[in-house]
């Protein structure tokens, strides 16, 4: 599965390997995004996905895979039917596009808000972003 992914990923095998650029920097930051996967909307994931490739692609994607992921849940009943429930936020367990898809629009809305501060491109190479395996 991991097969030749060391020469198109170090950080596949060696997550500390992108703050070796850090030492010696005077000012870094640190922000944990634990269980951000759980909090995102899908509409900014629909919103990034129609951006980048276009509106048929990002229903696909996103409505077809969140969104319209509508299940019965047996033990909350109202009005003596069960009730439905589909994710407007987050992702679904086990629906392996939805890392990704999160990662993606992530650092979409990162690199949008840092150009906002910072015109000139150069912050880039000091942005890491490290997850979990």
């Amino acid at each position: 599965m991991f097969g030749g992914a060391e020469k198109t990923s170090p950080r596949t095998f060696n997550q500390t390997q992108p703050f070796d650029r850090l030492v010696g920097s005077r000012h870094s930051f640190s922000f944990d995004l634990k269980s951000a996967t759980d909090r995102w909307p899908l509409v900014f994931l629909f919103e990034v996905v129609q951006y980048l490739f276009d509106r048929y692609f990002a229903s696909s994607v996103v409505n077809s895979a969140f969104a319209c992921n509508i299940f019965e849940v047996p033990f909350v009943k109202l009005k003596r039917r069960f009730s439905q429930v589909c994710f407007v936020a987050g992702q679904p367990l086990g629906y392996h596009g939805s890392w990704p898809t999160f990662a993606l629009s992530h650092h979409i809305l990162v690199w949008w808000c840092a150009k906002q501060v910072h015109p000139d491109p150069a912050w880039c190479t000091l942005y890491i972003v490290r997850g979990t395996r």
